[in-house]
């Protein structure tokens, strides 16, 4: 009986270049990953400074030293990505009556922590228009909007914030108004100016909010609006 060697036989071949095959897509995967920007499900926190932030800001308007930068990932068409301004990060809510959030983000959607979203509180959002941002000496004591019921009764919006963008027809592409707005918490102790800076993740792809924000430590209700 006449014995095959192993380098002959077409069987090892396949073996090997498959095994080849796997370890080549194995190391481009990890070396992908190791570049990639850091975008996880959730949220991606990025700082002033920082070359991803660069990239997403993509606007000309200086930041303020003094604020939060902040990116929410907010790409999944369902659940509400909840974030506390007090905190500086992303909450997972147990009730729904819980005061332990003041924004919710999902897609282009944002909404209060107050109204039909949250009955319990009273959290809310005015918009002060195009002002500048160091031009809010004074935020207003009365004005916020809680958040409603769409038409239809199947969703929840904020209208103070609904239409924080423009929108071209052309392009397709959402650019911020660059319009300031006054949070008020939940629990109306706490107000927080912002301002949202873009929609779009490092690498192009629709979903990631990025905006500033601070605490506003002064009196009410009057502001001051720059000409």
């Amino acid at each position: 009986m006449e014995t095959r060697h192993w380098s002959k036989d077409p069987a090892f071949w396949i073996v090997l270049f498959s095994f080849g095959l796997f370890l080549a897509i194995a190391a481009a995967i990890f070396s992908t990953g190791k570049s990639m920007p850091r975008i996880k499900r959730g949220m991606l926190l990025l700082h002033e400074g920082d070359s991803d932030f660069s990239q997403v800001s993509r606007d000309s308007r200086t930041l303020d030293s003094q604020a939060h930068h902040v990116i929410i990932d907010a790409r999944s068409i369902k659940p509400w990505v909840h974030y506390s301004l007090a905190e500086g990060k992303i909450v997972h809510p147990q009730y729904v009556s819980s005061l332990d959030w003041d924004l919710a983000f999902r897609r282009y959607h944002i909404i209060a922590n107050g109204g039909a979203i949250n009955l319990a509180a009273k959290g809310g959002i005015r918009d002060l228009g195009p002002v500048k941002w160091g031009a809010v000496h004074a935020v207003p004591s009365s004005g916020y909007l809680f958040d409603t019921r769409t038409p239809s009764g199947t969703e929840v919006e904020n209208l103070a914030i609904r239409h924080w963008y423009n929108y071209d027809y052309t392009t397709h592409i959402l650019t911020p108004m660059n319009h300031v707005y006054v949070i008020q918490s939940p629990k109306q102790d706490h107000y927080y100016l912002m301002r949202i800076l873009n929609y779009y993740c490092p690498k192009g792809e629709s979903g990631c909010l990025s905006f500033e924000y601070k605490q506003f430590i002064g009196d009410t209700p009057r502001i001051k609006k720059a000409l």
